[in-house]
């Protein structure tokens, strides 16, 4: 995928400071989303915001953002929009883009501020070109990983930004795909096993026999080979224990609850993986006959 659109056609931008555990992207990469829209990934050696103090100092209302960045980061986003887009599509659109970064890396993502201009380059702008304000992306609270953002996952996410437009439109899938978001910024493992699960179970609509039911569709819907469909059949049972376990206040396995945790996050978002990959939320009765080449429903179900 290439950028199709002329820098020189475009005359607005979001530029997003991205905090994350490692963004494997040496070389600017461009390419094409939608509405004529053009993101470009960027890192340098590191940004330092006191290196720049007096031209974010003076911005209007820069004050909160600039605080929010002092620690500095290493990459950045910017999107490119035609001239009419306004502020709050721009803003929309670029949460999006992370979100589906997120979901694709697994990375854990910060992105505490955004402005107009590339950090990259601020000393050639003028004080007065600047705005630099607050976002809206919190700090994930549940760092457990530390995964790397690559070329792959920013051009997957460039190539899927349509089928998550269509899927949120959809209760279920909206419910789970925010559940995977909510369960990174839990402080505690027991919280983030129930937010995680809440997702999975908004996935699939299952609504009764729900332990043995939603094993077996996590099982044949992330795994094709029968063994390994077992082995997650099993997990996702004791995994469906704790977090009846936690719902009714036991103690009983609570030093495991970290590993529950990160499991079920790590099901959760290979399942959004899938559904925003195929731009459809999966098929139930052909998961519980356990066809791996299993149809997805439409997008209207």
């Amino acid at each position: 995928m290439t950028n199709s659109l002329s820098p020189a056609k475009i005359s607005k931008s979001v530029v997003l400071p991205v905090m994350v555990a490692s963004f494997d992207i040496h070389e600017e990469v461009s390419a094409t989303a939608v509405d004529r829209m053009t993101v470009i990934f960027r890192r340098f050696s590191r940004f330092d915001p006191i290196d720049n103090l007096l031209k974010f100092d003076n911005t209007a209302g820069s004050s909160s953002a600039y605080m929010n960045i002092l620690g500095g980061f290493d990459s950045e986003i910017e999107i490119l929009y035609p001239q009419s887009t306004d502020q709050r599509i721009q803003l929309g659109l670029a949460t999006i883009m992370l979100s589906l970064i997120s979901v694709k890396s697994g990375a854990n993502l910060h992105c505490p501020a955004f402005s107009n201009r590339s950090f990259a380059d601020t000393q050639n702008y003028r004080n007065d070109s600047i705005i630099l304000k607050d976002f809206e992306m919190a700090a994930p609270q549940r760092i457990t990983s530390n995964l790397t953002i690559n070329k792959s996952d920013a051009l997957w996410a460039c190539k899927n930004i349509e089928h998550l437009n269509s899927l949120k439109k959809l209760p279920r899938f909206k419910s789970a795909w925010e559940s995977y978001h909510a369960a990174q910024r839990q402080i505690y493992p027991s919280t983030s096993v129930l937010v995680s699960w809440s997702g999975i179970e908004a996935i699939f609509n299952v609504e009764s026999e729900l332990k043995f039911r939603l094993s077996v569709l996590i099982a044949n819907y992330l795994e094709t080979e029968i063994e390994n469909r077992m082995a997650l059949f099993k997990r996702a049972k004791n995994s469906y224990d704790a977090r009846s376990r936690i719902v009714h206040g036991s103690s009983k396995g609570e030093s495991n609850d970290e590993q529950f945790a990160a499991e079920a996050s790590e099901w959760l978002r290979n399942c959004l993986l899938r559904c925003v990959s195929e731009g459809a939320l999966p098929n139930e009765e052909s998961l519980l006959i356990g066809l791996a080449d299993q149809k997805s429903v439409g997008k209207s179900d």
